[in-house]
């Protein structure tokens, strides 16, 4: 974390995220981004499965694919934008 950033609690524990950013907001708000697509991952993602999160941003979908696919699985995150 630095002085740019803020850290959120979200339903899947704290993440650190800009307070100038829309999805912050959204995880201020709601607790969570983005709420159908992860209950739909939640029914196709299973334990052990290798996940591909392409376009990451600060991890919000990253972070629940992680606790979903537990430590047999793995998750590859990728963002092309430095800041996030």
């Amino acid at each position: 974390m630095n002085a740019a950033t803020i850290r959120v609690e979200t339903v899947f524990g704290p993440m650190v995220a800009y307070p100038d950013d829309l999805i912050t907001r959204h995880l201020l708000d709601f607790g969570a981004h983005t709420r159908p697509e992860l209950a739909f991952l939640s029914r196709v993602v299973r334990a052990g499965d290798r996940v591909f999160d392409l376009g990451a941003h600060i991890g919000t979908f990253t972070v629940p694919l992680a606790q979903r696919v537990g430590p047999a699985g793995q998750v590859v995150a990728v963002e092309a934008v430095p800041r996030t």
